[in-house]
């Protein structure tokens, strides 16, 4: 009888716990099918160094595993602020590109200034955007002249 195919992957985050040929090899040896790089924390020295560990492991293990690259992608910024800023629930704020810095108000809205320029055209109206990875997070109400206005739907502090 067959043996059926695991559907399941057993994947594994390498970093510097999990690094040493002693743990990489334990890891082989329990099954692991890909190893991942997160590469938003990972240097090219780094990287070609484990890549090399895990390819020796492999070739003397007779196996091939997968490695997965986990690429950062685009981060948009805020602007210096010269002070934290105490954002509340319901409170408004406009996102907007410019190269002055800090904290403006128009019409009794802050503004905070980002760093991409194309912020009004490529969000939505209704749209979650989110701050501080995720801690922050405010629904766009509507794009003005360059402005993304929104309102505060998870507070926290915009340093």
């Amino acid at each position: 009888m067959r043996r059926p195919v695991r559907q399941t992957k057993f994947i594994v985050t390498l970093g510097p716990a999990t690094e040493s040929e002693e743990v990489l090899e334990e890891l082989l040896e329990n099954g692991v099918d890909v190893f991942r790089l997160n590469m938003a924390h990972a240097g090219h020295t780094w990287t070609r160094m484990v890549m090399k560990r895990i390819r020796s492991i492999c070739d003397n293990h007779g196996r091939e595993v997968a490695v997965m690259m986990d690429v950062k992608g685009p981060e948009i910024r805020t602007g210096f602020l010269r002070q934290s800023l105490k954002l509340q629930k319901d409170d408004m704020i406009d996102l907007v590109h410019r190269r002055e810095q800090g904290i403006t108000t128009t019409e009794g809205v802050m503004a905070v200034d980002v760093n991409y320029p194309k912020l009004a055209e490529d969000v939505s109206e209704g749209q979650i955007i989110m701050v501080d990875n995720g801690l922050i997070q405010m629904e766009v109400l509507e794009r003005v002249k360059g402005r993304v206005r929104c309102r505060v739907t998870s507070p926290g502090i915009l340093t």
